[in-house]
């Protein structure tokens, strides 16, 4: 599933389940898949802000200040807020300062610090803002995100993942509404200089 949400290919394939009912997904399928999760995922969204936000997707680090590029996290939150009905829009309000390498690669630092120093605000909404990612890994660019906003005057509402990567053994609930057993805010890898 991370491969399919990082838009790598998928080889093989893996069992998705939505209300008890399993389908194999595999390279034929995986579109049902992003569908289904776009699907569930603005259904969450609206549950918990019933009301028009901004949602602004993370940039990949291909989402570089003045570059016209569209990046693949505000593709899938585009896809998210289309589906949300509620006067909501999708906002590519932070880019990186300079390009950077992927995180889930291990091609740059995973400290707050740092991306705080990259980020940039890329315009203005009056709306409350939703925070998104794809993919949480430590939560350093969630956190450095919510600062950069927050420190900007935004009204930060919630923070969102499809996936967050979890200690082995840990079960989680299905994609878009796991219940957060950790404060990214307070996690110690944070805290390093």
């Amino acid at each position: 599933m991370k491969r399919v949400v990082k838009g790598e290919p998928l080889n093989g394939s893996f069992h998705f389940s939505v209300n008890g009912v399993y389908t194999k997904i595999n390279k034929n399928n995986v579109g049902l898949f992003q569908s289904e999760i776009n699907r569930l995922f603005a259904a969450k969204i609206v549950a918990n802000h019933p009301y028009p936000v901004a949602v602004v997707p993370i940039p990949n680090g291909d989402g570089v200040l003045g570059q016209a590029n569209v990046f693949r996290t505000f593709r899938i939150a585009t896809t998210i807020v289309n589906r949300m009905n509620t006067g909501s829009v999708c906002l590519d309000l932070l880019r990186w300062h300079a390009q950077v390498g992927k995180a889930h690669l291990n091609q740059r630092a995973r400290r707050v610090d740092d991306h705080l120093a990259s980020l940039r605000i890329n315009g203005t909404t009056n709306l409350p803002v939703v925070i998104f990612d794809d993919f949480l890994t430590t939560g350093s660019q969630m956190a450095a995100a919510k600062i950069k906003l927050e420190e900007a005057g935004f009204n930060v509402v919630g923070c969102y993942t499809i996936f967050e990567r979890l200690d082995a053994g840990i079960a989680v609930n299905p994609p878009g509404w796991r219940i957060a057993t950790r404060q990214p805010m307070h996690i110690a890898d944070f805290l390093r200089i």
